[in-house]
């Protein structure tokens, strides 16, 4: 019996010599479906090296076949009756035609593909002559096996992708990754990393207080404020490695660890970036109006607040700006106060209000004090001046507006 498969390239072996007439015959074959009865035909040549031994011919079953290059499309799958005729024509395709003559006649099947032996039943329906296939692997829910083809390995986001051949095992790259302590490994591809937590995190460099503050000349003084542990609690942070400036820098604006954004910058706005020009008057959302000193951790409101928010909110005396600021909740927080002496005095001082007045800190009406909430007596507290010098003689009881410089602790 001959065996087919359908969509391929097939070879078969008969031996016609024996019967054959012709010196240079031409080969014309038959397949009749043993279920429909339809007669296909085509013409094809004899390769076999040995003919007065066997013959041997390639035939191509597809679809659109051309019968006279050994073309054939054989509907449906199951059983044929095949028959070999020679003749003279290169061009005859009928198996009735004058001069056409039987040599051998058999039996052959045509597979859907190698791997299925039993593919399907077929029936034919009289009278309108439809043949009709039943396929059994489809009917249990199995499909034909697809043609081998190319698989492609990509990873979620496709910035790494592979092309692997039929038949082919490919073994993915190990992942490499840095662990917390700085070390680096490779791990097999597709399984969870699992990285060593840190002995140790960053923490900042918190100015110190006034120790022991055990009077309070106002509520929000910073005695008030040590008593109610912003400058203990409130400062506390878990073990770590202490930030420090880069002494390269004279200006003591780099770091020598990353901050939390993950850059060097000591001082940020309340984005990571540096884009204080661009806050939004009147938005009290808008963190482009916050600078983060990420060397002590602490968050300083940048500009004069009567301009920030468009005079929504103002400065007033000094006993009026402790209360004012502990009212506040604008860009996110709640928890602000007035500067104390010891975190004013952690911002550098170079010649002319170097810091204060360029693009961390723009003070603008601050033109010779800045206030603190950090009292002496109950008549005086302390302030900084603009060449850096600190004094404890301004009078409580003063009436005037005093520049507050709002802050909180990160």
């Amino acid at each position: 019996m001959l065996v087919l498969t359908k969509n391929s390239s097939n070879t078969i072996r008969v031996s016609l010599a024996e019967l054959s007439t012709l010196s240079n015959p031409v080969y014309l074959i038959e397949f009749i479906s043993d279920t429909s009865l339809i007669s296909t035909t085509c013409i094809a040549p004899d390769t076999s090296s040995y003919p007065a031994r066997y013959n041997e011919f390639t035939i191509t079953e597809q679809t659109s076949p051309d019968g006279l290059l050994a073309q054939i499309l054989l509907e449906p799958v199951g059983f044929f009756t095949y028959n070999i005729y020679e003749q003279t024509s290169a061009t005859n395709l009928a198996p009735n035609a004058p001069g056409t003559v039987l040599l051998e006649t058999g039996k052959a099947r045509v597979l859907i593909d190698g791997d299925r032996q039993s593919t399907a039943f077929s029936y034919y329906q009289n009278p309108t002559q439809d043949f009709h296939a039943w396929d059994v692997f489809a009917s249990t829910g199995i499909s034909p096996a697809p043609p081998p083809t190319d698989a492609t390995y990509q990873n979620s986001d496709s910035s790494f992708t592979q092309v692997i051949a039929p038949g082919v095992t490919y073994t993915a790259p190990d992942i490499s990754f840095t662990d917390s302590d700085g070390s680096v490994s490779n791990v097999p591809a597709n399984t969870d990393v699992v990285c060593t937590p840190g002995a140790s995190g960053t923490i900042y460099a918190r100015p110190t207080p006034r120790f022991g503050l055990v009077t309070s000349y106002a509520t929000y003084d910073d005695g008030w404020q040590y008593q109610n542990g912003t400058y203990t609690t409130g400062y506390a942070q878990s073990g770590g490695i202490i930030q420090t400036l880069d002494a390269t820098d004279l200006n003591a604006e780099t770091l020598t660890l990353d901050n939390k954004w993950g850059n060097k910058n000591r001082f940020t706005d309340g984005l990571g970036g540096q884009d204080w020009a661009n806050a939004v008057v009147g938005d009290l959302t808008d963190k482009r109006w916050l600078t983060e000193d990420h060397l002590t951790g602490l968050m300083w409101h940048y500009e004069n607040i009567a301009i920030a928010t468009a005079s929504t909110i103002i400065n007033s005396n000094y006993i009026n700006n402790l209360n004012l600021a502990a009212t506040l909740n604008i860009y996110g927080h709640s928890d602000w106060r007035i500067a104390a002496m010891h975190e004013i005095n952690s911002i550098p001082w170079n010649g002319t209000s170097t810091y204060f007045k360029n693009a961390y800190f723009r003070q603008a009406v601050f033109t010779s004090l800045l206030d603190s909430c950090s009292m002496r007596t109950t008549t005086r507290y302390f302030s900084r001046n603009i060449n850096g010098v600190v004094s404890g003689n301004n009078q409580i009881t003063s009436l005037s507006t005093r520049t507050a410089l709002f802050i909180r602790t990160m």
